[in-house]
Order: structure tokens, then sequence, then C-alpha cells
């Protein structure tokens, strides 16, 4: 809707609403990692196309998706942050491969519930894949900020929040009314103090996902706040996640299928499966790198060392 010509929005906005196109995010390679800028896969301009090269990983609902929302390296001689674009594309393209990668949510398969239970992520490549211009989003080398503005959007929200604060609920729920063994964790008094504090902090997620929303709704622009709330509600998960282990001992390291397991496994796989949190759509150690550079304004490590190296 920012960056898309009349054309793309007419094609793509109803049909993503009633869900007949959705898009597998094309971002992380293998030799990237948290750096995205550094992306090697490449777009070269033939005429009035793109030849595009080059590997993506982790691209999950590849096998799935109608689409991808593809981030290539449009001029390689620029510096990292620009010379990038972003291209829509259809799956079936010619020269896309995907090949699944199994996720340790694969076997056995996470209950229903789980967070982040997907049993499967993709690697896919780009082999001459060739694209109309018409496929290019926003300008060409401007992508960067095109792919930034969205995943810092899709950091917040309603769906972000639930993801946030379901494993309280799911634990508060669990311990109102069940017992291990004639040992009931909800009358206990430091489980029920734990709780209280995991759960105050869940009610931060929910302040900052209404502040986020009422940005957009007000037409502010988001500096800091997507990246705060990356960091808080992320941790927050992790932590839930070790401190409910603790509360239910071995039972919660039983996976779904084993016959003594709470709720078919489901807290044992939302440990497993917590961790990834810090990481996807921006590492935690990034998003706090962009709250202080961002929000309070700090030189970055390199302007710093700089500024020391000229003092001396």
């Amino acid at each position: 809707m920012s960056a898309g010509t009349e054309e793309q929005k007419r094609h793509f906005i109803p049909k993503l609403i009633s869900r007949e196109f959705s898009f597998a995010l094309g971002f992380t390679e293998p030799s990237g990692g948290a750096d995205l800028a550094s992306l090697r896969c490449s777009a070269v301009r033939d005429g009035d196309y793109y030849v595009i090269n080059g590997q993506k990983m982790y691209t999950s609902t590849a096998h799935s998706s109608t689409h991808i929302y593809l981030m290539a390296r449009t001029d390689k001689s620029a510096p990292k942050h620009e010379g990038i674009s972003i291209f829509l594309i259809p799956m079936d393209t010619p020269g896309i491969t995907v090949r699944p990668l199994w996720t340790i949510q694969n076997n056995p398969k996470a209950p229903p519930g789980t967070t982040y239970g997907h049993a499967r992520t993709n690697e896919t490549f780009y082999d001459d894949v060739r694209v109309h211009k018409s496929c290019l989003l926003g300008e060409e080398n401007k992508g960067w900020r095109v792919g930034s503005m969205g995943l810092n959007l899709d950091r917040v929200g309603a769906s972000r929040y639930l993801i946030s604060v379901r494993r309280d609920e799911d634990i508060v729920n669990w311990v109102k009314g069940n017992s291990i063994e004639g040992y009931s964790p909800g009358k206990d008094p430091a489980i029920r103090d734990k709780i209280a504090e995991l759960w105050i902090e869940a009610q931060v997620c929910r302040l900052m996902t209404m502040r986020s929303m009422s940005i957009v709704e007000h037409g502010g622009n988001f500096t800091y706040e997507g990246s705060a709330e990356k960091v808080w509600a992320p941790e927050h998960g992790v932590r839930t996640t070790e401190a409910i282990t603790q509360m239910l001992g071995p039972y919660a390291q039983l996976l779904n299928g084993s016959a003594r397991a709470i709720r078919k496994g489901l807290f044992a796989h939302n440990v497993m499966g917590s961790f990834q949190s810090g990481i996807n759509h921006g590492s935690v150690q990034v998003m706090r790198d962009q709250v202080a550079r961002r929000g309070l304004g700090l030189p970055s490590a390199r302007s710093s060392r700089s500024a020391k190296k000229g003092g001396a």
C-alpha cells in the first residue's frame, strides 16, 4: 500500500485479503544471518526484465505460498544498505526451486496452539529467474527502506501480541484446575507469584502493541517502537517457557505422543520453539542497536571508534 503502483495495489491487495494470494518472505541468506544488508542474491536488468540468481534460507511457507516477497541486490557497487530492490514474484516462475528444511518440531509434530510450532521451513534457489519490471516494488535500489518498513510493521500488532501472551494464558488456565500426581501447582505460593510476575510482563507487551497501533492510527511513523517491542516480547516469551518448565518439572519435557505429556506436550514444544523468536524478523541484538540509535540518538559503534581514534 505504501510503495506499490496503482496497478500492483489493484492486483495484489484484494487477493491478499481474500487469501487467494499469500507471500513467503525471501530475505535471509546462508552467508548473511541477521546481517540482512549483506545479501548476495542478485537481480540484473535485461531490457524490460530482471534476471535473478541466488539462494535464500528459512523461507517459511515457500512450499505453500503463491508468491515470494524477494529482496535482491540490483547494484553491487553501491554501499550495502543501498543498491537493494524488492520484487513480487509468483512462486511458479521457472527457475525457482524449493527444498524443505525440517525443524525440531517435525518429529513428533507439535500440537495445535504451539507457538512457533511449524514442522517445516525451506531453502529456495533462484537460477536465471526472469521477471518483468512490473514485479519491482518501489524504486530500483531503494528496497532497503521498503523492506525495513514492512519488517518493522511485522514486529508489532495484534497477532504479535497474541504470540507474546498465549503461553501466559496457557499456564494460567492449566494450573487453575489441574494437578500432577496430587500436587496442585496453582496452590503453590511461589508458582502463583511467578505467574503473576509473568502476567504483568505480558501486559507490558499489550501496552507496547497499543502504542504502536496508536502511532499508525494517528498517521505517525515508526522509529524505534517496533524494535523495542521486538526486544521485550520475545525475551518475555523465553522467560515464560523456562519458568513453566520449572513449575511442571520433568513433565514439561514430555513431547506430543508421550503417554503422560501435559496438554499433548504443548509446554515442551513451546520451549523448543521460543528461542527462534529472538532471531527471526531481526535479532534482539540488532533491535537493541536500533533502539539505541533511533530512539536514544546514540552513535553507532563504528562512529564511536572513529571519534576515539580521531581524539587520540
